[in-house]
């Protein structure tokens, strides 16, 4: 019910915002389970090469120019 996993795709843990009992179980698990730790890193990591400033504004201008 976010933009979160647009941006964050397979580089994060997600809880439901309203579960206050299901956040707190994935922070657990992320506390107690270093290999998740250590997976969602490296995912967070390669989702990360998909944005750059460079790309944003370059789309920003090029909104900008058509909406004229």
């Amino acid at each position: 019910n976010s933009s979160l996993p647009e941006v964050a795709g397979a580089g994060a843990l997600y809880c439901q915002a309203d579960d206050v009992e299901d956040m707190a179980g994935k922070l657990v698990c992320l506390w107690q389970d270093e290999s998740l730790r250590t997976d969602l890193i490296a995912r967070g990591t390669a989702q990360l090469q998909q944005f750059s400033w460079d790309t944003c504004a370059e789309e920003t201008l090029g909104y900008i120019l058509s909406a004229s």
